[in-house]
């Protein structure tokens, strides 16, 4: 149901069952607990290029998300 409040950005929908659910896209979980988001193609370039990350794991969709890790871990 919509909580709805005089300020718009305070509004919220508190059904458990969201329109896109994460577990949707991805049928295996994540091992680990700590995640970094970044907007920086040139920094996501550089880090590859430089061995110092790897591709994880590859989520498709109309805006796919990629999920490195760091090549020592």
């Amino acid at each position: 149901m919509m909580t709805t409040h005089p300020y718009p950005i305070l509004e919220f929908d508190d059904n458990k069952t969201a329109k896109l659910n994460p577990e949707v896209f991805v049928n295996v979980p994540f091992d680990t607990d700590k995640m970094v988001i970044t907007f920086f193609p040139e920094v996501i370039d550089t880090l590859l290029a430089e061995e110092k990350i790897t591709l994880s794991r590859a989520i498709g969709g109309e805006n796919p998300v990629y999920v490195y890790r760091f090549a020592d871990t």
